[in-house]
């Protein structure tokens, strides 16, 4: 997990703990769009992510740009990013496969290209 919101890393942590994950999982506090390299102890490159930026902010083609040049993602990764449903994302190197609305949010299923 990334997050930088001290409030949201509570209920991650929380969420954790209930869930039985501490060993699993990592929380990071950085900021999605600035991630740098991945370090060795993150392990293998991730197959899945998972981006829920604020709406309208342009942060989603950043942190994807990220996780890609940080080696964060594997080279067939796939990516679930919520956006406002009246938002479009392009961001470079990916394909959507499919969307779908949910009242204001849109998700989006993208895989790399």
């Amino acid at each position: 997990f990334v997050e930088t919101d001290h409030g949201a890393r509570g209920a991650i942590r929380d969420n954790i703990e209930t869930l039985g994950l501490f060993g699993n999982t990592r929380l990071h506090r950085r900021s999605a769009t600035d991630l740098g390299e991945k370090p060795a102890s993150a392990g293998v490159p991730f197959t899945l992510a998972f981006l829920d930026p604020p709406y309208s902010k342009g942060l989603v083609e950043p942190a994807l740009a990220g996780l890609v040049s940080g080696k964060w993602l594997a080279e067939n990764a796939l990516a679930v990013v919520e956006t406002g449903s009246d938002e479009t994302i392009t961001p470079d190197g990916w394909e959507p496969v499919e969307t779908r609305d949910y009242g204001a949010a849109r998700i989006w299923f993208l895989k790399r290209v």
